[in-house]
């Protein structure tokens, strides 16, 4: 069984992550920061619920991913 149906893997691939990466959009949008620096293009987000308002704020990781 094939779960590329198209047999090309990669540009099956290419074609999700086209159609994903357009629906993020600046986490900065939505009041969402890094703790750390990182390029505002490469901080994403993608809001899953319209109806409920995103919460802003910073993202703090535990200290054993090093940032």
């Amino acid at each position: 069984m094939s779960l590329c149906p198209r047999g090309n893997p990669g540009a099956d691939t290419a074609e999700v992550y086209a159609m994903t990466a357009a629906a993020f959009g600046p986490a900065a949008e939505h009041g969402i920061r890094a703790g750390f620096d990182v390029p505002s293009e490469h901080l994403m987000a993608l809001v899953l619920d319209d109806s409920v308002p995103v919460t802003p704020g910073t993202l703090r990781y535990p200290a054993a991913f090093g940032v």
